[in-house]
């Protein structure tokens, strides 16, 4: 890759992925520079989602070390200083499998100090919560069905991710997990749309995209559309 001078790794085989050595890239748009991240002590490789924080001064994102002759890997989170190009916090995870095609997202808070952490094995998923200044993951919901598209507010307060068909939405203690993909009255939405579901940054409002003509009145036209929700009312607002 060509991306930054000296970088002559084509990068090593995850199963079928391939990962890039060390860690992800940023890029600050102003400056016009394009940064390696730093991997973990002994040599690691990213792979799965980066997130950043609001001001661009800190990424999270998942890293795994090489993989044994099965595929398999440790994995752990990273958390870095995009300036300096420095590790601020790591911990390891546990075990990647390649069999149980394992993958994994992060989304960093708005100040960068707490991130949320979803690993995935055989399609059952547990999330986690991550805290800078005690730096472990700690388990808040696990048994997730099919997860993915994971948010976390500016505080780290609000946890929103997609489970099967629903987008839900808990807290950093990880209460049982509350659809709001629903309409008015709270039935949950059909047809959501696992990559296109965010959270806003103070963790009050979420936007899914749905083709369930139930959501709100009068939807006829059959074709997909983008609604808002208030994560602690029951209003369901087409957009």
């Amino acid at each position: 890759m060509n991306l930054i001078p000296g970088d002559t790794d084509d990068g090593v085989p995850f199963g079928a992925t391939c990962c890039v050595p060390l860690g992800p890239y940023v890029r600050d748009l102003a400056a016009s520079t394009t940064t390696l991240m730093p991997a973990t002590p002994g040599g690691s490789f990213a792979i799965g989602g980066a997130s950043l924080s609001d001001d661009g001064t800190r990424i999270a994102y998942g890293q795994h070390g090489p993989p044994d002759a099965l595929g398999n890997a440790t994995y752990g989170v990273v958390v870095a200083d995009t300036a300096g190009a420095s590790v601020v916090a790591t911990v390891s995870g546990g075990m990647l499998s390649h069999q149980g095609q394992s993958s994994f997202d992060v989304a960093l808070s708005d100040d960068g100090t707490t991130a949320g952490f979803l690993f995935v094995n055989f399609q059952i998923g547990t999330l986690h919560r991550f805290e800078l200044d005690q730096p472990q993951l700690v388990p808040i919901l696990d048994d997730l069905r099919t997860p993915g598209s994971l948010r976390v507010s500016d505080d780290g307060g609000v946890f929103a991710l997609i489970v099967e068909s629903d987008f839900v939405v808990t807290d950093a203690a990880g209460s049982p997990p509350r659809t709001v993909s629903a309409d008015t009255v709270g039935n949950p939405a059909t047809g959501v749309d696992r990559l296109v579901a965010d959270l806003s940054g103070d963790g009050r409002f979420v936007a899914f995209t749905s083709t369930d003509p139930d959501l709100t009145p009068n939807d006829t036209n059959n074709v997909a559309d983008i609604f808002t929700r208030a994560t602690t009312q029951s209003p369901t607002t087409p957009t």
